[in-house]
Parts: structure tokens; sequence; C-alpha cells
């Protein structure tokens, strides 16, 4: 959809969770808010950190869920690179950068600010304490935010609750060294904000605060439990491009193009399954958090295995592309990605066919291998869908050898070994094959270059 759809589309569904929360709010309110969160997240690196994912957050969640669902993800600092002007006039008395890095500043007790101060307590941060993006910069400024925005419009007690539920989407946090987990240090925070501000919610009205903070969160991370492996892989190929900013480049090198694979593979080798999505009380049931964790456990062991098998065939390509230069354009060496239905000159076309005769001795293999071959099922900007040196790799040595010369890439990739060095550890005929496929695509190029001339 246009912005400006979008921005309709989330006007209306903030003016339906307003009306079920009893809330007055003039159109011209809902329409400043909605054009400031949809501004925002449109981005020139937003991928998917968009409207539509706010979109997919918020279904089927109370109004409560759809409010925070809409702010969750309105700050993502290192992605989009500055605070957008509409947002930053509403939180910059509250920040101070120093030697690039974000601060929190610590206001004198005239200027206490209630929302401000919501926040500390329910994210545990200290005035003048620094951001990291690590844990929670982009979530805490997302709060801070959203209850600037609403103060005029919410109770403040609601937009605790609209704040609960934008920390809780703090990914990927592990019990503590005092044995509690993420949800339950929340449930202590917002029981000092219930005691504080006298809230008087009562214990089951503070569970109930907890587990819609849990819901939302576990949709905010819900394609790890993707079904089909491949839609786990097209939301991964919408992230790359937000933190590799090179990949939305024209011909970015080939070198770019690894690092990139080389930092999600490394991620989501050393992510926990069992710490992706969070529970609380009931929500969700042992069963539906027992499902989650193992669909979550499988996209991961099937993930980690396919940007292996693409880490070495790209190794191997940025190798060949050093006898060249530095920074060779991985669309020079290979070929272009397909734009308006057009198909540019495809190295696929220049390897040797052979036949599928890799053993695969295990489903997730059999799976790769599908999904190297065959591709994603989405189109990416920066990318083709399916790997064709990779998988002409992987059916003529095999999965052992690949992950044999995967470990001297990693010492390549480390600065032990050479490039060269690299490639005297690879089968020489699969090599020169690589070599002479590439040799006669750029060939070809050269060819229909020179035609008409």
């Amino acid at each position: 959809m246009s912005i400006d759809e979008n921005k309709k589309l989330c006007a209306k569904k903030l003016s339906l969770a307003f009306k079920d929360l009893h809330l007055e709010c003039s159109d011209q309110q809902i329409t400043d808010v909605s054009s400031a969160v949809i501004e925002a997240m449109s981005g020139q690196w937003r991928f998917f950190h968009t409207s539509e994912h706010i979109f997919d957050v918020s279904e089927n969640g109370d109004a409560i869920e759809v409010i925070a669902a809409f702010f969750h993800d309105v700050v993502y600092y290192q992605v989009d690179g500055y605070l957008h002007i509409n947002l930053a006039k509403l939180i910059a008395p509250f920040l101070l950068e120093k030697d690039g890095q974000l601060y929190l500043t610590n206001p004198p007790t005239s200027d206490k600010d209630t929302i401000f101060d919501l926040n500390l307590t329910i994210f545990d941060y200290q005035p003048g304490q620094m951001l990291n993006q690590f844990s929670g910069l982009n979530e805490f400024l997302s709060a801070l935010v959203a209850g600037k925005m609403l103060e005029n419009v919410m109770p403040i007690s609601m937009i605790a609750e609209v704040i609960a539920c934008i920390e809780a989407s703090i990914p990927f946090r592990k019990i503590n060294e005092d044995g509690k987990s993420s949800s339950e240090n929340l449930a202590s925070k917002l029981g000092i904000v219930n005691r504080d501000l006298a809230f008087k919610w009562s214990d089951s009205k503070l569970i109930e605060v907890v587990e819609r903070s849990v819901r939302l969160s576990n949709r905010d991370v819900a394609n790890f439990a993707s079904l089909d492996c491949t839609d786990f892989l097209n939301h991964t190929w919408h992230l790359l491009p937000e933190t590799n900013h090179t990949l939305g480049t024209p011909n970015y090198s080939v070198k770019g193009y690894r690092i990139s694979i080389q930092k999600m593979e490394g991620f989501l080798k050393s992510l926990p399954y069992d710490i992706i999505f969070k529970t609380f009380h009931q929500e969700p049931s042992p069963e539906k958090l027992h499902q989650l964790n193992q669909l979550a456990k499988t996209n991961l062991e099937i993930s980690q295995t396919y940007l292996s098998m693409k880490l070495v065939s790209i190794a191997i390509l940025e190798a060949l592309s050093l006898r060249i230069g530095n920074s060779v354009g991985l669309g020079t060496l290979l070929s272009e990605v397909p734009s308006d239905g057009f198909k540019f000159f495809d190295i696929e076309d220049y390897l040797p066919k052979h036949a599928a005769n890799v053993v695969c001795n295990s489903e997730l293999e059999t799976k790769v291998l599908h999904l190297l071959e065959v591709g994603r099922t989405q189109n990416s900007a920066f990318d083709i869908k399916n790997s064709p040196v990779a998988t002409y790799m992987l059916k003529m040595i095999g999965f052992a050898e690949m992950n044999r010369v995967l470990n001297h890439c990693r010492s390549y990739f480390s600065g032990q070994i050479s490039s060269e060095d690299l490639l005297r550890q690879c089968d020489a005929l699969m090599i020169t094959n690589i070599v002479s496929g590439i040799t006669d695509l750029t060939a070809d190029k050269v060819s229909c270059l020179r035609t008409n001339i």
C-alpha cells in the first residue's frame, strides 16, 4: 500500500481502538498520530520494520495491543540513522547526544515529567544513562514517543499498559541472574508503578497487563514459528538490508554481501530457540509455547545450514574477485537482480549441469538443497531468490565437504589464511568450472555490449 493508504488504515484502526476504550479523540488528533507513525515507519532503510509489520503485529489484538503495536517500532535508531523530526520534537528534551551515543537527560526536580518517569520505571532505566541499541534503546524511545503523543488522550494507567507492551517487545532476553524471566521482571516493575501512581490495579489486573504484553511480543516475532521455513527466510531477507545499508546501493561489492550473510548466520547460530517466545501465567498455554519453540528450533536449524552453504559460496566468489580488485561488484562478477520482468545474464546458465547426485542424509539437508536450488518465494530488491553457485557447489561436493570448506572460510574471514589459501582448500575442478562460468558470462556481456557497434 502507499503511504497515504497506510495512514488512512492506521487512522481507522486507531479510531476503533480509542472507541473501544471509551476515549474521546478528535479526528485531527487521530490524523496527526497516524501521520507521524506511518511517516516514521516509511524510512529509506525500512524493509522489514515497516507499516505492514505493525499492522501484522496489531492483528487480532485488543485496543491496547493495537495502539502499542503501532508505536512499538516507531523509533529504529540504528536502521534509520536519525530520529524522525515529527518524533524528535516530542522526546528531544529527554535526550543528549555525545560522541555519537544517546544519553538520557537528568532533569532537575522542577522539570520532572510523569511520562518520562513512567518509562524509566517500566524499563528500569536511570536518568543520565547511555542508551544501548542491544538492550532496549529503540523500544524505550518508541514507548516515550507513545506516551508523549497519548498523554492528552489516554489516562496515565492506560498509557502504562501501552508502554508495558512496548517494553515486552525487547527481544531475545535470557533468564536473569536472579532466575527471573523478562515477563516476571516486567510484572515486578508494574507492581511498583501501580503502587507509586495509585492505579489500584488488582493482582488479576496486573497479570492481565503482563499477559497482554506477552501476546504482542510473541506476535512481533511470529515469523520464527512459520510453518514453512521459506516464509522465515523471506522475512530474514527483508531484515538484511536494514542493518547492512551497502545492500541498498547499486552493484554492492561481493565482500559487502558476504559480510551481511556472515553477520546473519552468526546471529542465528548464537540465538537459543527457547528465548524467542515469552510466557507469563497462562499466556500462551504450555502446549502452544511448546509448539512455538519447536517451530522456531526447526526454522533456526534449517536457516543456519542454508546460510552456511551460501556463506561458503560467497566466500569462494569473494576470493576469486580479489584476483580482479578489492571492491568488485557482485552484479559485475555474476548477474544483476532481475527488474521489471527483464532477466539479465545469469551465472546459472554458465555452470555445469550436475545431476542431483549429492546424498542428503537428513530431511534438513533435503530442505536446504531445495531452498538453495529453487529459492525463496518472495522477491528481494537486492538479491535473486535462488543460489545457483551454492547449489552447484553442493551438488558437486556434498554437505560434508562444504562444511569442511566452511571452517577454512572462517579462517579466511579472521585473517588466518589468505584468499588464495582458501581456494587451494577447495576441489580444483569445482573452482575451474566456476571460473570458466564467470569468464564465459563476462564474455557474453562484452559481446552484447559490442552488438551493433
